[in-house]
């Protein structure tokens, strides 16, 4: 099913265009005006994780947006116990090609994170730099008649980046994520409505999400698969999204004995009248 969304080309919502969910992990292709809350908890094999992470995007053109955030950590373990912010992030992106007929949006992005976090908690202490590609491809272009019918609302997100130390010891990342989801709310944009209006607000969706520390003097890593399965509920003002997490592969296993995640999306451009200028 992936396979054959990505064949196809999307959008946020913004006038036509798709309304793809923001995913609990995956990046969006789409340049918006929003404000993200994420608190989540973690427990392990030995000890706990409290967190909550925060970011704001802008659309400074039609296809241009920055994106700024941050995170706060409180880890306890058997005999360390940390506390304290990461490192501030700051995420532009770029679409640079749009199909709105086959919904699907490619995107090129550019993830700096300065080091201005505790590094007594995890936080790098240089600045770490790379690209992003983001790809986004909804259903919506199949025909809207028999078994397609109810094939349309599938849609595709996936973010590919990869970054590295710009000082410091060597110590590339790479992450992969995909996310296919079931929007309810697409099969009342077709000719045949069969859900109802509060029904068609909620979106199931499984995310496949991949990291590793690929090249490192000391530190190189094993893959680490995992999968994010939830759902999410949204309006015209914000959405909230709820999931948790289940390892794929034997580094996982130690650090996901139990996961709680929470994203809380606000797009503030829908009540506020500065929310949506675009000044380019």
């Amino acid at each position: 099913m992936v396979a054959i969304l990505l064949l196809v080309p999307s959008v946020r919502a913004q006038a036509e265009f798709r309304d793809f969910f923001d995913t609990l992990i995956t990046d969006d292709a789409t340049p918006s005006n929003q404000a993200i809350v994420q608190p989540g908890w973690v427990k392990s094999g030995n000890g706990s994780n409290l967190s909550l992470a925060w970011s704001i995007e802008k659309q400074l053109s039609e296809n241009f947006s920055l994106q700024i955030g941050d995170s706060f950590g409180d880890t306890s373990r058997r005999f360390h116990n940390s506390t304290g912010l990461d490192n501030v992030e700051f995420f532009g992106k770029y679409a640079f090609y749009t199909n709105v007929e086959h919904e699907f949006r490619a995107t090129a992005g550019l993830d700096i994170f300065a080091p201005t976090g505790d590094v007594d908690a995890g936080a790098d202490s240089h600045t770490r730099v790379g690209p992003a590609l983001l790809i986004e491809k909804g259903a919506g272009d199949l025909p809207d008649r028999g078994a397609w019918h109810f094939m349309r609302p599938f849609a595709t997100e996936a973010a590919a980046t990869y970054t590295w130390l710009a000082s410091g010891r060597q110590a590339d990342d790479a992450q992969f994520d995909i996310a296919l989801s079931y929007q309810l709310g697409h099969l009342r944009k077709s000719r045949r409505p069969a859900i109802s209006p509060w029904l068609a607000r909620f979106t199931p969706f499984t995310e496949f999400n991949y990291q590793q520390t690929t090249f490192g003097r000391f530190n190189t890593t094993p893959p680490d698969w995992r999968i994010t399965p939830g759902f999410a509920w949204d309006d015209n003002y914000y959405e909230v999204a709820l999931g948790t997490q289940l390892a794929l592969t034997k580094l996982g296993i130690a650090s996901t004995h139990a996961v709680v995640l929470v994203g809380i999306s606000i797009y503030y451009d829908q009540f506020t009248s500065w929310g949506g200028d675009i000044p380019f």
